[in-house]
């Protein structure tokens, strides 16, 4: 009956979590794959790394500068804490583990508000793997292109056209 009634409802928030952390993962294992010299079947035979594995691997392997593979681990830990809090649901923990997850992203991406969206986390983990940047700095990055095409060349070139 227990089983049923979960079922009734799935909890959204969780589905996204579990979502993104998969995606994460999978993001990870890329970056992981890229850096070392024979990554053929490091991450398909068994027995498997776990996501905690990953992030210390990352953590050694990463080629920039340290104190962001630091802010970075820290992100991952707390986002894998959010996963599994929802794997085991209690709201309390699963509050307290958000706001865990908050206060470590706010070191990748000091724009935040209150509370890092699960989404907005997700993305900025994915983006800060690749290349150390934040989303603000990409958001910033599209208006300054966006200024550009649709209002700077157009000037430039005599005036705007449709």
């Amino acid at each position: 009956m227990r089983l049923i009634e979960a079922g009734k409802e799935p909890d959204t928030f969780a589905l996204k979590v579990v979502t993104y952390h998969a995606v994460i993962e999978s993001e990870i294992e890329g970056v992981i794959s890229s850096l070392v010299r024979r990554p053929e079947g490091l991450f398909t035979t068994s027995p498997r790394m776990t996501f905690g594995h990953k992030i210390h691997l990352l953590k050694a392997l990463w080629a920039g500068n340290p104190e962001q593979a630091d802010k970075l681990c820290a992100v991952l830990h707390r986002f894998q804490d959010v996963r599994n809090a929802v794997a085991h649901p209690d709201p309390k923990q699963i509050k307290g583990c958000v706001a865990g997850l908050t206060v470590a992203y706010r070191e990748i991406d000091p724009t935040i508000g209150d509370e890092v969206e699960i989404l907005e986390a997700a993305q900025g983990i994915c983006l800060f793997l690749q290349d150390g940047s934040n989303v603000t700095e990409l958001k910033a990055l599209f208006d300054g292109l966006d200024q550009l095409v649709t209002t700077d060349l157009p000037n430039a070139i005599g005036g705007h056209h449709n």
